[in-house]
C-alpha cells in the first residue's frame, strides 16, 4: 500500500458501532511513518437506515434496503478543511428466520462499511 498521509486525530458522530468499524478498517493508516508528507485530522459521522422496500399480499416485509451514509470532514490544518459524503446501499429479500435475517444484515453492513472505508482511503490519498 502506498500511503502518503497519516491520520492523527479521529472524532466521531452518529452511530458509534459503524464508526468504530470504519476506523478499524483504516487503522493501519494511522501508524507513524516518516515518509508521510500529509497529516490529517478526521471527523466521521456515520448513520444507517433500514427501510422496507416491498411487502407481500399479507402486508409482511418482502424486501429491505440498508443504506449507510458517512459524512467525512478532513482537517488539513487549522484553517483548511474539506467535506465529502460516502453512501452505499444494498437491497435484499427477507428470510424465513429472524435469526438468519439478523446475521445476513450484519454481513451486509460489514460489506458496505468496507466499501466506504476503501473509498475514504482512496480519497485521502488524492488530497
Amino acid at each position: 500500500k502506498n500511503q502518503n498521509f497519516k491520520l492523527e486525530k479521529i472524532e466521531t458522530l452518529g452511530n458509534t458501532k459503524l464508526n468504530l468499524a470504519i476506523i478499524r478498517n483504516i487503522k493501519n493508516f494511522t501508524k507513524k511513518n516518516h515518509n508521510n508528507k500529509k497529516i490529517f485530522n478526521l471527523e466521521i459521522e456515520t448513520n444507517l437506515k433500514k427501510n422496507i422496500k416491498s411487502k407481500d399480499t399479507k402486508g409482511n416485509p418482502k424486501t429491505f434496503e440498508i443504506k449507510i451514509v458517512t459524512n467525512l470532514i478532513v482537517n488539513k490544518d487549522k484553517t483548511n478543511s474539506l467535506q465529502k459524503s460516502f453512501s452505499y446501499s444494498s437491497t435484499y429479500n427477507t428470510l424465513n428466520s429472524e435469526f438468519e435475517l439478523n446475521i445476513y444484515e450484519k454481513t451486509v453492513e460489514k460489506t458496505l462499511l468496507l466499501k466506504i472505508s476503501e473509498k475514504i482511503i482512496v480519497y485521502l490519498q488524492t488530497l
